[in-house]
C-alpha cells in the first residue's frame, strides 16, 4: 500500500494542483507540504478537514481506502468545473478580463470541486452571487 504522504500527493496531482496551491487551501506552506509528502511530517486535523471541504479524498489518504466520489475521471471535473465557471459568470460572480483575489480563485475552485463531486454544502450559482466577490 502507498504511503500517507504519497497518497497525499496522488489527490493532489488528480487535482492539479501544485504543492503551493494545495498547501494553500489546509492553510501552511509549500515545505510544509512537501514535507507531508515525503513523510517527514504529519499535518493536524484542521488541514485535513480543509481538504476535505475542496473534494479531496481524505479517507483515501487515511486509510488507502477510496470514497464513493473518487472515481471522478480528469474528464468529468473538467466539464463540471466549465460549467460551474460559466454559471457563476453568468451571475456575475465576477467579470471577464478583471482581476480576482486568490483567496476568490480559491473560494470558486472549492465550488467547482464540491459541486463536481456532488458534496453536499454546495453553494448553487444562482445563489452564490455576493456584490463582495466581484473584482
Amino acid at each position: 500500500m502507498n504511503s500517507f504522504g504519497e497518497r497525499l500527493k496522488e489527490e493532489r496531482e488528480r487535482l492539479g494542483l501544485s504543492q503551493e496551491a494545495f498547501g494553500a487551501i489546509g492553510g501552511v506552506q509549500k515545505l510544509a507540504q512537501r514535507n507531508y509528502e515525503k513523510d517527514n511530517r504529519e499535518p493536524n486535523a484542521s488541514y485535513m478537514a480543509a481538504l476535505s471541504e475542496v473534494g479531496v479524498d481524505v479517507m483515501y489518504i487515511l486509510t488507502g481506502q477510496k470514497e464513493h466520489f473518487s472515481g471522478y475521471t480528469d474528464e468529468h471535473i473538467r466539464k463540471g468545473v466549465a460549467q460551474y465557471l460559466v454559471e457563476a459568470l453568468d451571475m456575475g460572480m465576477f467579470e471577464l478580463n478583471k482581476g480576482v483575489s486568490f483567496d476568490f480563485a480559491v473560494e470558486l475552485a472549492q465550488q467547482c470541486i464540491r459541486k463536481t463531486a456532488g458534496l453536499s454544502g454546495v453553494v448553487p450559482a444562482s445563489s452564490a452571487k455576493t456584490g463582495s466577490k466581484k473584482a
